[in-house]
């Protein structure tokens, strides 16, 4: 709803001379003001009466707004700032106005300059030079460089999958040395190197160490002892062992033995030495020795013994020895008779003209293609033909075997030959074990003369 404003003439000087108070009951507060002694606020008689009258402006307000006003509001009190509390504070600011002259300006201030700036290291060490060694089965040492100074840790990974650390060594270094240990033999692990400069930047460097197999403390085991080949002069001794080893022989006249053949350092499980220049006829102790490789020795034991074959005579009889002789090739080489001892000879006495030689040659021929240089020498001797002769003869043939020259026919008689062709079977002792006056017929007839012995 629109309010009237009163009209013009309730603004005129006379109109508001005849305004009166408001003829209703109206509740004044009273202004107060403070005492001393209650400390209320009181007003004085005079500020009391002021206040107690209303202003003759008010019905005219009051008309103006269409309320009548039941309170007056009091105005707020008036506080009287404390003498004390000033003084006190004047006397403060001049305090910090003498304090301030004399730090600002009896005294020059030098405030720090700031710290000049250092670049940040964000560049890890280079790790160099690594190296693995002293590798047992259950430890290692592995070294390194850096190119600054900086800590030292390995990390160890099983192949298992599992890792541990070695304690870091914070003491900043450029050459590294970290031991490993509680490792387990014949495996292989992998190693990263760790070094953090002391900026805390870390560099890793990954290699492979693989551990020693555990220590042989266990010697090997000889077994399977057999002496063979036994004449008058030698014998050859073979054994078995349970893992590669040497091979060794004590021997002598009594069990204190007293000679020893040379090492045999080829690492095997079966194991051959042949004893020479013994005397015939004669008891012999022997004693073998095996080291495999990690050092451990086995001997045999005590109380083994063999004995020489008494002394054979030497002639062209079977089972005597076979005359010894040295003859030349056709390529001027010496052949001698004794140094093929150990393999089965076949000296066979001919010459080109005679049909019965002839007609056998294929037959030797074909024994010698079937039987290795190391188990049989066939030797072809001839006392008629010249070398010329001879070797036509061969190559015409296309025969192979050695033949032998007796241009004086010295080994004739010492074999006593007087027919042709003869031939003479000589075992790996060289004792004569068969003599056969003639031709042979099949290649067979000499093999199985041949695997008789």
């Amino acid at each position: 709803m629109r309010r009237q404003m009163p009209s013009a003439a309730l603004w005129a000087p006379s109109a508001l001379s005849q305004i009166s108070p408001p003829t209703d009951e109206v509740t004044y507060a009273e202004p107060r003001v403070r005492s001393s002694a209650s400390q209320d606020w009181m007003l004085p008689d005079a500020a009391a009466k002021e206040w107690s009258t209303p202003s003759p402006r008010s019905p005219l307000l009051q008309e103006i707004t269409g309320a009548r006003t039941r309170e007056w509001i009091s105005p707020p009190p008036v506080r009287r700032f404390p003498v004390g509390t000033l003084l006190t504070i004047l006397l403060l600011l001049a305090g910090v106005s003498a304090l301030g002259y004399y730090v600002f300006g009896q005294n020059v201030i030098e405030w720090p300059s700031p710290p000049p700036h250092i670049p940040v290291d964000t560049t890890p060490p280079i790790i160099q030079s690594v190296s693995v060694s002293s590798i047992t089965e259950a430890s290692a040492v592995t070294t390194w460089v850096t190119d600054e100074p900086s800590t030292s840790q390995v990390m160890v990974c099983h192949p298992d999958g599992t890792c541990t650390w070695t304690q870091p060594d914070e003491t900043p270094v450029t050459n590294h040395s970290v031991t490993l240990s509680n490792l387990e033999p014949d495996t292989t692990y992998h190693l990263t190197l760790i070094s953090k400069d002391e900026s805390g930047n870390e560099a890793t460097s990954d290699r492979e160490l693989t551990t020693l197999g555990q220590a042989d403390t266990t010697p090997p085991l000889i077994s399977e002892v057999n002496i063979s080949n036994i004449t008058e002069t030698s014998a050859t001794i073979t054994w078995e062992t349970d893992e590669d080893a040497t091979s060794q022989v004590e021997y002598g006249i009594t069990d204190a033995y007293g000679s020893t053949t040379s090492w045999d350092e080829e690492l095997t499980t079966g194991h051959s030495v042949t004893l020479s220049e013994l005397e015939p006829d004669t008891t012999y102790h022997f004693r073998l020795k095996s080291i495999d490789a990690s050092g451990n020795e086995a001997m045999s034991e005590t109380g083994q013994i063999f004995e020489t074959l008494p002394p054979v005579p030497v002639s062209p009889e079977v089972g005597s020895r076979a005359p010894n002789f040295t003859l030349y090739n056709l390529d001027g080489e010496e052949i001698t008779l004794a140094n093929l001892q150990g393999k089965i000879v076949m000296v066979n006495f001919w010459f080109a003209s005679c049909a019965p030689c002839q007609q056998e040659m294929p037959y030797i021929q074909a024994v010698s293609d079937n039987w290795s240089d190391e188990e049989l020498a066939i030797l072809a001797i001839n006392r008629i033909d010249s070398a010329g002769t001879i070797r036509s003869f061969m190559d015409s043939k296309g025969y192979t075997f050695p033949v032998l020259l007796d241009s004086v026919g010295a080994v004739h008689a010492y074999y006593d030959v007087s027919k042709w062709p003869t031939t003479f079977f000589i075992d790996a002792e060289g004792i004569i074990r068969e003599v056969e006056v003639g031709r042979f017929h099949s290649q067979e007839e000499i093999g199985s003369i041949l695997e008789s012995l």
